[in-house]
């Protein structure tokens, strides 16, 4: 009989144990009687902005009615976090646009060494982005690489 109490007494005492350290971490069904519980990890906030993949544009240089060379490009668009499903939406019409913008401006600006080039390019397609996909949607057109094929 003693050994049955003995053994009764020692379960009660490791679950007592186990209840009491549960509740100083701040877990288990214990923890608001000592005042602390364990932080649920809150949702991630939205994120401050997006990039999205354009992809790579080829335009054809055309002089004397023959193409001299293709210039290339690499392009992304960084978008509002609240404008991500617009610009989503809006993602062919703005492509063709800019493909319509580069075959306007790259016979006048296509040296891809040229910092000067580089910023119309940048200036005249982020005006067409914006255009497409809505005032304040569209924070950043990145130019990831330019180059002659």
């Amino acid at each position: 009989m003693k050994k049955i109490a003995f053994i009764v007494i020692a379960l009660l005492l490791l679950a007592a144990g186990g209840l009491g350290g549960a509740a100083m971490l701040g877990m288990g069904p214990l923890a608001p009687l000592f005042g602390k519980q364990r932080d649920t990890p809150a949702a991630p906030p939205p994120p401050k902005h997006r990039v999205i993949t354009l992809g790579t544009y080829i335009i054809p240089i055309v002089q004397n009615h023959a193409i001299r060379r293709q210039i290339a490009m690499d392009l992304d668009i960084d978008v509002n976090g609240t404008a991500v499903e617009k610009a989503q939406a809006r993602m062919t019409p703005l492509k063709q646009a800019i493909l319509l913008k580069l075959y306007d401006i790259l016979p006048r600006h296509s040296d891809a060494h040229s910092s000067a080039d580089r910023e119309v390019i940048h200036d005249q397609l982020l005006k067409v982005a914006t255009d497409v996909v809505g005032e304040g949607a569209v924070r950043d057109v990145v130019i990831k690489s330019i180059y002659d094929r």
